[in-house]
């Protein structure tokens, strides 16, 4: 009874992955419905100096946040779209590390580079440190950046097992500062 529930488990995900790389994620589609409120509102203007953007990729990108906010609605507070087209998930910060994992090995995300990781300190706040991971898909040439906040008492899981790059980049700094 086991091994055909298990195999009945892995039929259905790969009609369901299947079914997932042949979403509107992955294919292009010319119009936006502007009515529907998770949709972002088309950006048009002409500019001569300013990159013009690719409304149908925002929406994509766009979907995607929602979709991990789905998959991980105890952690996720809020996605939103920056000015240069980049992801932002807000995370409560006893779910950073659980989102960040999913973004680094989930096969749709393929966030498989950390640029930079970086703190603000913003002393008139309750949680005065504000932490932001800048990611990298190879695979999908887009960006995201994950956020969370904690005070001066509270640590956060490290997100430094997740990329080994991460560990050469600490290494060498600490080798400059000697």
């Amino acid at each position: 009874m086991n091994i055909l529930s298990s195999y009945a488990r892995r039929s259905i995900m790969k009609i369901f992955n299947r079914h997932f790389h042949k979403s509107s994620f992955f294919n292009k589609q010319d119009q936006i419905d502007v009515g529907n409120p998770f949709c972002l509102e088309p950006l048009e203007y002409e500019s001569h100096t300013l990159r013009n953007h690719d409304n149908c990729e925002r929406q994509r990108l766009y979907e995607f946040g929602m979709y991990v906010a789905a998959c991980m609605p105890k952690y996720v507070q809020k996605v939103q779209m920056q000015h240069n087209d980049q992801l932002e998930i807000l995370v409560a910060p006893e779910g950073v590390f659980q989102v960040l994992s999913f973004l680094c090995h989930h096969q749709h995300a393929c966030f498989n580079a950390c640029s930079a990781a970086t703190a603000i300190d913003v002393p008139s706040r309750e949680y005065r440190f504000e932490v932001v991971y800048c990611l990298l898909s190879l695979r999908f040439g887009k960006r995201a950046r994950v956020k969370t906040y904690t005070d001066e008492l509270t640590p956060l899981h490290s997100a430094f097992a997740l990329w080994k790059i991460m560990a050469s980049t600490a290494t060498l700094l600490g080798k400059i500062s000697l």
